[in-house]
């Protein structure tokens, strides 16, 4: 059989991902666990890949809690691409969103779904998102310890070292002795 158990994203860092974040098209797995994540720019919708993360059928069940999710901005195809097409129960709680469309979680119920326990902020969470750096800027979202755990560490600026020792001239052997 093709099927496993279940599908467990945890504590990772992931970027810069097109198309449908995950996705599954037939039976695969019974169970989907995204758990302390932090997740940026990814996943647009183009033809069939329509959701965030889209599971074409039923789970039973479908949980995502404690995850930091920024810049989902991108409403390529058909302008569909919301937080989840699956018709598994879900079970959602910490989930913070920053800078995402307008649309993406949802209607009101998927929204309030979404964001029970978390947010959606106003404010960047993070140091410099399109530079890759993740560390958790944000009170609410550090108390909550969402996101992927290695950027809830405070973020030291390493200073540029300019004492740098001078090279002295360049000498040449030309082969000729």
């Amino acid at each position: 059989s093709s099927a496993f158990g279940y599908l467990l994203i945890e504590n990772s860092t992931i970027q810069n991902v097109g198309n449908a974040f995950l996705r599954f098209a037939a039976g695969v797995t019974p169970s989907i666990i995204v758990r302390n994540n932090t997740i940026y720019n990814c996943g647009y919708a183009s033809g069939h890949n329509l959701g965030f993360i889209s599971v074409a059928e039923e789970l039973e069940t479908f949980t995502m809690e404690s995850n930091l999710i920024i810049g989902i901005t991108d409403v390529s195809g058909e302008g569909k691409n919301p937080l989840f097409m699956t018709k598994a129960a879900k079970t959602m709680n910490k989930n913070f969103f920053y800078d995402c469309y307008d649309g993406f979680l949802g209607d009101e119920t998927a929204a309030a779904l979404a964001t029970a326990g978390g947010a959606v902020l106003k404010e960047n969470p993070v140091v410099d998102a399109v530079g890759g750096v993740f560390n958790v800027t944000d009170a609410e979202v550090k108390a909550a310890g969402a996101g992927d755990p290695r950027w809830l560490a405070t973020y030291v600026e390493v200073p540029e070292d300019l004492t740098q020792t001078v090279t002295p001239t360049v000498t040449t052997w030309d082969l000729t002795d």
